[in-house]
């Protein structure tokens, strides 16, 4: 069974992402703060992680960016609010990225990136842990 990990200090949105996610079958962890997403991810186990990009102390892009120097084969799907073109950019310019949603996402949409970036060779538990 597939592992994401969520980072997103919105009570709200983590809630409805863990229980979309876990209906479809899947194993969901929530962290609200990027630190906390780099311990967890530091113990592997962890197939996916879906991240937002604004949060208090070390942001989702810092996240992401320690994640490629780490675990370069960890996919990471982004949801944000706040997706202006400049972002953009330099989401593409990040391998780790697979690809984003503006809140609010349609969870259809949601469902099929997560089970696109999945399916994808190289993906899973362990595989962008570097040793």
């Amino acid at each position: 069974m597939k592992k994401i990990l969520v980072l997103e200090n919105d009570g709200g949105v983590a809630l409805l992402l863990t229980q979309v996610l876990a209906s479809r079958g899947y194993l969901v962890e929530r962290v609200e703060t990027g630190k906390d997403a780099l311990e967890r991810l530091g113990k592997g186990g962890v197939d996916l992680l879906i991240s937002d990009l604004f949060l208090s102390g070390i942001g989702g892009l810092e996240v992401i960016q320690a994640m490629e120097e780490g675990f370069p084969s960890l996919p990471v799907l982004v949801v944000s609010g706040f997706l202006e073109n400049s972002v953009k950019a330099r989401l593409q310019s990040l391998r780790a990225v697979k690809g984003w949603l503006k809140k609010p996402f349609d969870l259809k949409e949601l469902l099929e990136k997560v089970d696109g970036i999945l399916q994808e060779p190289g993906t899973g538990a362990g595989s962008g842990a570097k040793g």
